[in-house]
């Protein structure tokens, strides 16, 4: 069926090329012979009602959305036996492709976390939430440049009408957040997702999997997720802890909004890039020890003042005693003696053994003397029935383009968990289908 239709119009569009196929549709590419431009062609038959109605739904959601980041509709309609639509086509492929070499670096991670946030909420401005949160369904053009893509399985807020049904959770296992067993979608649900694929930028893998959906999302449910900075020990604590807050299980412990977690990655990027260097005077003698570069709020550091208030207290401490004709022992709490006290005391000695658990006073006061000062560097850290059908993740690692499909009940075209948690490049495989996909 896909080689006969190569070479067919669809209304004004040339199929050129097959891409890939999901489980009730496939992907061509094709040449609008009005515009002559290359675009990416999904073809439904119409005998599948519900999916052409959900292609309907998607175009009707995207006109909504006339966003930078958010990938367009160009085109829908009917011909002859098949529903269609058309958008863009993107030649470099998902950000899932590109995760499949290597975790990024802060700075990539964070470009592409300020796109996908800025069209998220965008969307959520409007009502509007995207569901699918997943890095197959994130295009990247030129590399670059971000594009929000498949909303398949957009919901609209307060809309009862959705494509959930009773017993079954429509997503991706690896990305859904925990309140979805019981509560609809939101924006806060969507943010999840975000921070998800925020864990798995910078660390190479998510931070939940197992060896079914189910068992996955009861992953997301009962358990807390291992922390960025021990999944990658490159990551800073402060960048991970940003994530975490993401990850929350209670929506409301998570950021107000995606654009707030974005802000929050920023402001932790920029400490890590530009920490407050505190310089040392260079007669100090004694070793330093290693320490974590920290930002340290000008607050707390002492002003000249009262520096010298600190040495004059020290120094009256140290002195004034001994113009009492006190000795520095006396400061730990001992008598002094006068020399015919000690020429006494000296004369018992030779005609007495001293008791071998006995010190004397002057090597006790010597030995507190030598006591070291140990500086000591601190750091914390903080610390239902379940749904019979949730899709799950697969990605069709031959296809080497980005218009792979995943329909929550009918794709087999992906390879499935077959990735291992720690490994860098296990988790690069878990995004359901490809951009262009939709799920059923």
């Amino acid at each position: 069926m896909t080689q006969e239709l190569i070479g067919s119009m669809i209304d004004r569009y040339l199929l050129q090329h097959h891409l890939t196929r999901g489980g009730m549709s496939e992907i061509y590419l094709a040449l609008d012979t009005q515009t002559q431009s290359t675009v990416a062609l999904k073809l439904v038959h119409s005998s599948n009602y519900d999916y052409c109605e959900r292609f309907q739904r998607e175009v009707k959601t995207i006109a909504l959305l006339e966003h930078n980041h958010i990938l367009p509709a160009l085109s829908y309609g009917d011909y002859n036996d098949w529903c269609y639509m058309v958008m863009p086509y993107i030649e470099y492929g998902t950000l899932n492709r590109k995760l499949a070499n290597s975790p990024l670096s802060l700075e990539d991670a964070g470009r592409v976390l300020e796109q996908l946030s800025d069209a998220l909420q965008y969307a959520h401005d409007r009502g509007i939430i995207h569901r699918d949160i997943k890095p197959t369904n994130v295009l990247l053009q030129d590399g670059e440049h971000v594009y929000l893509a498949d909303f398949g399985l957009v919901k609209r807020v307060g809309d009862d009408n959705g494509l959930t049904v009773t017993g079954y959770l429509i997503g991706t296992a690896e990305y859904m957040a925990p309140e979805l067993a019981e509560e609809p979608a939101s924006a806060k649900s969507d943010q999840y997702a975000l921070g998800i694929l925020l864990y798995q930028m910078l660390t190479g893998h998510v931070p939940f999997i197992a060896s079914t959906p189910i068992a996955t999302y009861l992953k997301q449910i009962r358990e807390r997720p291992e922390a960025p900075s021990d999944a990658n020990p490159a990551l800073p604590e402060s960048i991970g802890e940003v994530i975490l807050r993401a990850l929350q299980k209670e929506p409301r412990h998570r950021y107000a909004t995606v654009r707030d977690f974005a802000q929050a990655y920023k402001q932790a990027l920029e400490t890590v890039q530009k920490p407050v260097l505190i310089h040392a005077r260079q007669e100090t003698r004694w070793p330093l020890r290693e320490t974590k570069t920290r930002a340290i709020q000008p607050g707390h550091l002492l002003k000249p003042a009262h520096i010298w208030a600190v040495l004059v207290a020290v120094v009256v401490f140290c002195i004034v005693p001994l113009l009492l004709g006190l000795s520095i022992s006396s400061l730990y709490g001992q008598t002094p003696q006068s020399p015919e006290k000690r020429l006494h005391v000296t004369a018992q000695k030779t005609e007495r053994q001293v008791s071998p658990g006995a010190t004397s006073t002057r090597s006790g006061s010597a030995a507190q003397q030598r006591k070291s000062v140990q500086l000591r560097t601190t750091s914390s850290r903080p610390p239902q029935s379940i749904p019979a059908s949730i899709n799950q993740n697969n990605e069709n690692e031959n296809i080497p383009t980005a218009y792979g499909l995943s329909d929550d009940e009918h794709n087999n075209d992906g390879n499935g968990h077959g990735h291992g948690h720690g490994n860098n490049n296990g988790g690069n495989g878990h995004g359901n289908g490809n951009a262009y996909g939709h799920h059923k």
